[in-house]
This record gives C-alpha cells, structure tokens and sequence, in this order.
C-alpha cells in the first residue's frame, strides 16, 4: 500500500512549481480572462479545434464573444463578435514588427475583416463592405502600427519561432470557429446573424516595431500591432488570404475592448438603417 505524506513536499519543490507556472502561458490567461470578464464578455478558456494540417484535436487559449440583438433592422437582428485569443509568454526572446515607412499608407485588403453572415434578404457587396468599413480595424490603422513582417530575437537556430507557432494557432482557430458558425448558421433555426472574427495574440513579454531609415533599423517599444499574414484561405483549403492579426501588450487590453464597445454601437446603428 502507498501513502501519500503531504507534509513531506518541500519548499524547494512548491517554489519549483511556482516558478514553473509563472514561465508558462497561464497566469497571463487568467489576468485577461478576468479584463475580458470585467468588461462583459463571455469567456470560453482552452477551447478545442481541430487542426486542419493534422487532423489532430488542439486548444487555444481563449475565445471571447459578446453580442448586440437589433430590433429595427431588416437585415441582421444580431450581430457577434468573437475574438479568437491566444497568450503568450517570454522575457527572453523579443518580438520585433517592420513597420513601412511614414509616409506611405498601407491599405488593407478588401474583406480582411473575417465575417460571415445569415441576412433577412439579399444584400449586395457592396452593402457588406459598408457595414465592415465600421471596424476598429481602420480606426487603430496607421503606417506606424501596420506589419508584415517579424523578427525575434535571441531564438537560437534550432528553437521554433514563438511568433510563428502563435500565429499559426490563432488562425487554425479561427478557420475552424469559422466553419464551425457556417454549419451552424445554415439550420433554419438560427437567427439572422452578423458574426466578426478577430484573430488576436497577447504577447507578455517585450514588443518593438521596427522602421529602416536610411538603412539603419530603428526600433520604437510598442503595445499594440496590425500584423498582416498569408494563411489557407477560409473557404478554400487549396488557396491562401490575407490576415490580420492584431498583436498587443495586456495592458492595451482595455482600451482594445472599448474600441470594441465602440464598433459595436457603430455596426447597430448602420445595420438599424
């Protein structure tokens, strides 16, 4: 027989698992967990996907929703957003943003707000892209946030990029949520339903952007970041699209949710039209 003696576990190993634990992810989950909470969204934490390279069944680390019912409209009576969460830790390695140059403004891409939508009647492109102008995308938009590519730093040769395993989780998620919403949204017995998709990553650790002038780089510390990506198109698995992924501090997280807040106010009155 085995006998468990509590009192027999050490300071040595409690602070070893202390310590651990504060090396990974989870702390700074629970710290925006509780933000996203405060601020009234509903917070699913290490939500399933499955990846669709592998076939596997992985987590991400958190899928936050809130939503906005409509009465007056003839188009949507709901709109919801989802923002598609995962954290990341390291006071090692730095995470570095090019950024373009300070005149020359970068235009998103037709549709890189990912939606997908159950309308009462027909409506044209060209009402979609009205409606999707009202993100916060283009309200946080400038030369000095926009990114297409990433360093970090003091990775080593032979260790992965942090920066690319985040991403590719962040959109592995979020094209399953999304096929998931379309299945769900096709039943006769779902509302007529706007859903927007916000891939994100939180990053605790230290973030620059970086700008070459006069080929020298010049790097600027930073809380917040559009990062512009290429990934497996959503409705297509043989072709690519373009992303974005916006990349932050945790302590950006607040004043992110009340741009948020913002954009839904905005998206109801224009759907109210």
């Amino acid at each position: 027989m085995f006998e468990f003696f509590g009192d027999l576990m050490s300071n040595e190993m409690i602070r070893g698992i202390i310590d651990e634990i504060k090396m990974s992810g989870y702390p700074l989950e629970i710290r925006i967990t509780n933000v996203l909470k405060s601020y009234g969204w509903i917070v699913l934490n290490q939500e399933c996907y499955v990846d669709y390279e592998t076939g596997k069944l992985r987590t991400i680390d958190i899928i936050a929703t809130k939503r906005v019912d409509i009465s007056k409209s003839s188009i949507f009576d709901r709109i919801l957003i989802e923002l598609i969460i995962e954290c990341k830790h390291s006071l090692e390695r730095h995470w570095v943003f090019f950024i373009g140059e300070k005149e020359r403004e970068f235009k998103f891409p037709i549709m890189i707000v990912k939606n997908i939508g159950k309308p009462k009647k027909e409506i044209s492109y060209y009402d979609v892209n009205n409606i999707l102008a009202n993100s916060h995308y283009y309200k946080l938009q400038s030369p000095d946030n926009v990114a297409i590519v990433s360093h970090e730093t003091f990775k080593g040769e032979k260790k992965p990029s942090t920066i690319f395993e985040a991403t590719n989780q962040v959109l592995k998620a979020l094209i399953y949520q999304y096929t998931k919403s379309r299945k769900m949204i096709s039943t006769n017995l779902s509302p007529s339903i706007l859903i927007i998709f916000y891939p994100i990553i939180i990053f605790d650790g230290y973030m620059f952007k970086c700008r070459i002038e006069d080929n020298e780089p010049k790097i600027f510390e930073t809380d917040y970041i559009q990062y512009i990506v290429n990934h497996r198109a959503l409705d297509n698995p043989f072709s690519t699209e373009c992303y974005l992924i916006e990349v932050m501090k945790d302590k950006f997280l607040p004043k992110y949710l009340q741009k948020i807040d913002e954009e839904l106010r905005i998206l109801r009155k224009a759907i109210e039209k």
